[in-house]
């Protein structure tokens, strides 16, 4: 039975498939990472690990992009396209101006706690339980 996957392996068949070319496929990948780390991993193994199915799909995907696959849409549909990118870009707009009010907010109350000669295990004291009827 082959040895578990380390955190130090599986960023060693991260690196594998990113540095794979050509055709990527399991087999490849389970074949180049078995010459990298001397263990050989299935298929399977290798696929319940998020970081290397992740990396995976985006090596394929950066490789069909990068083959020339062209992908066309009807203006109705470039219409919705732009539309869904413009309120994106105006969430991701007020979620950022919503972290920097937050870290303003934090600032000021790790001033006070602070000025009041509070300690992290002050601030980090569990709630007291609620009563309830």
């Amino acid at each position: 039975m082959p040895e578990r996957l380390t955190p130090d392996r599986i960023k060693a068949i991260v690196s594998v498939i990113n540095d794979l070319t050509g055709k990527i496929t399991w087999d490849n990948i389970v074949e180049k990472s078995a010459r990298s780390i001397g263990i050989k991993y299935s298929r399977q193994t290798l696929q319940k690990y998020d970081d290397i199915k992740s990396a995976y799909y985006a090596k394929k995907d950066h490789n069909s992009e990068s083959q020339g696959h062209k992908i066309s849409f009807s203006p109705q549909e470039m219409k919705k396209k732009q539309d869904r990118i413009s309120a994106l870009e105006d969430e991701n707009a007020k979620l950022k101006l919503m972290v920097s009010t937050q870290a303003a907010q934090l600032v000021k109350w790790a001033y006070n706690a602070a000025s009041r000669n509070l300690t992290k295990a002050d601030l980090e004291k569990p709630m007291p339980p609620t009563e309830r009827r």
